[in-house]
């Protein structure tokens, strides 16, 4: 999940609202406003008089522009929030008070200014209203209203405060277990907190995996301090040792009460079993991750790799062959060939892994890798995952 709140200004002798376009249109947040919310509000119309100040009067009498306040700190607020504020400017003078509002220092806010001539003893009011569109820990934004006071011919507004999520995930995607053993299960976790929601809340916790179980546990009070956190959980994740050989890559679904839709998370862990996958020279593997790097090819010439797979036989057992080989996309192929044994109970396989000719124009990376899963004769029912990652070019 780069946080600005913006604020703009109207201009005029009469009551105006002007809006500055690029917001966002999510639904307000926080106190109501009176006037149109941002998404409705229409650029206003540039006259003759915005760039021109009001003019003090040379002999008098002459207004005194008072304010009550000149900067509001609004605390904390959510990204994707609108908020509003009224300063209060007053006349302590013996002449009217004209106002005009200035150039604000950012574009994503609305102010409304009315009216724009009080008399003496009497007051204005500028309404301003805000949206948090990003996470800022050091908002501050404001502009300025000119008036005809000769003493004050400016007076400076700002409201400040914190824009941040409604919650953050940490960490952000993947809830890694690591290397898992015959002797007991492995855990990790993950947190998740909000700097904005005192009464926040996991919800459910799902993951359709028989392998996986969680435990929610509130975060203590030297973790709220360490993350900035008003309130803050911890997800202790554990994957079963019976587990399968190989890598376990399963969705982990949150629900949370300030959030409508629900949040998805990956967990993974990896368990050393009787078929090893190690790379031949030149190729890019990673075992950690079960990925294999193709790079770039031709669509004409296709890509291929081979991979070394170190496979513990029992005496008297059939060669390892592959059962299934499913493909996302379907035309990826995965061969396998046998190069001779290791000792008394391993063999060396070769499985080439092929992206043919022809195929259509495509990059698969890491957010959207190409999948191979490889279902195996071996007595320990262990199946193969690889992802694939590459380019194809013209």
């Amino acid at each position: 999940m780069k946080s600005y709140v913006y604020l703009a200004a109207a201009v005029g002798l009469c009551s105006v609202v002007f809006f500055a376009a690029g917001c966002s249109d999510d639904s307000p947040e926080g106190p109501t406003s009176a006037f149109s919310p941002l998404k409705d509000v229409k650029p206003a119309s540039k006259t003759k008089d915005d760039s021109q100040h009001p003019v003090a009067s040379e002999t008098g009498p002459w207004p005194v522009a008072t304010a009550e306040e000149m900067e509001y700190s609004f605390g904390k607020m959510s990204v994707g929030a609108e908020l509003d504020h009224t300063f209060r400017i007053g006349n302590d003078g013996d002449a009217e008070l004209v106002l005009q509002a200035g150039q604000p220092t950012c574009k994503c806010t609305a102010f409304e200014l009315k009216p724009t001539t009080i008399k003496p003893g009497e007051f204005a009011e500028l309404r301003v209203q805000w949206k948090g569109k990003f996470k800022d820990a050091k908002f501050q934004h404001g502009g300025p209203v000119y008036t005809n006071d000769p003493k004050r011919p400016a007076i400076q507004f700002v409201v400040m405060g914190i824009v941040d999520a409604h919650f953050d995930i940490l960490p952000e995607e993947t809830w890694s277990v690591g290397e898992v053993t015959e002797s007991a299960p492995s855990s990790t976790f993950g947190m998740i907190l909000s700097r904005i929601h005192e009464d926040f809340a996991i919800t459910d916790i799902q993951c359709d995996s028989p392998y996986v179980r969680t435990e929610i546990i509130p975060a203590s009070a030297e973790e709220l301090l360490e993350h900035t956190a008003i309130s803050a959980f911890k997800v202790k994740v554990s994957v079963d040792p019976a587990m399968p050989p190989g890598l376990l890559e399963e969705k982990l679904t949150l629900k949370v009460n300030c959030e409508k839709a629900p949040i998805t998370l990956i967990v993974t862990a990896n368990k050393a079993g009787p078929i090893r996958i190690l790379p031949m020279p030149g190729v890019l593997w990673s075992e950690k991750q079960s990925v294999l790097r193709l790079g770039q090819f031709s669509t004409k010439k296709g890509g291929e790799a081979a991979l070394m797979l170190l496979v513990t036989e029992a005496e008297g057992a059939e060669p390892l062959q592959f059962t299934a080989v499913n493909a996302t996309p379907s035309y990826l192929a995965a061969d396998l060939e046998r190069l001779g044994s290791v000792g008394a109970d391993k063999a060396r396989y070769k499985m080439t892994i092929r992206v043919p000719p022809g195929v259509p124009q495509s990059s698969r990376g890491t957010l959207e890798p190409a999948v191979i899963d490889v279902k195996t004769n071996h007595s320990s029912g262990q199946s193969l995952r690889i992802k694939v990652m590459y380019k194809t070019l013209f």
